[in-house]
């Protein structure tokens, strides 16, 4: 019965030293959750400008075809993509 007890000793500091781990990890700033706020601003930015290049490009929309549609989203979402990543 002793070695079991040590067993289970050894077993959970060991889960206790993971969880300690993983919640230091959780609490970091360089963990995957964490959302930068300059990487944020920097794609909000760039999809703005594309949106704004195709809103000019069409003339206030009036040349706008709505079979372009999905690809305009597009567009606006890999450029918010795009200037996200960079700035990380």
């Amino acid at each position: 019965m002793g070695t079991m007890t040590a067993f289970t000793d050894e077993k959970s500091a060991e889960l206790e030293r993971m969880a300690r781990g993983w919640l230091q990890r959780r609490r970091s700033p360089n963990h995957m959750g964490f959302c930068d706020k300059n990487a944020v601003l920097a794609g909000t930015a760039l999809a703005v400008a594309v949106a704004v290049g195709i809103f000019v490009g069409s003339v206030g929309l009036r040349h706008f075809d709505p079979a372009v549609t999905l690809y305009a989203v597009g567009a606006v979402l890999a450029a918010f993509a795009v200037g996200y990543r960079f700035a990380v």
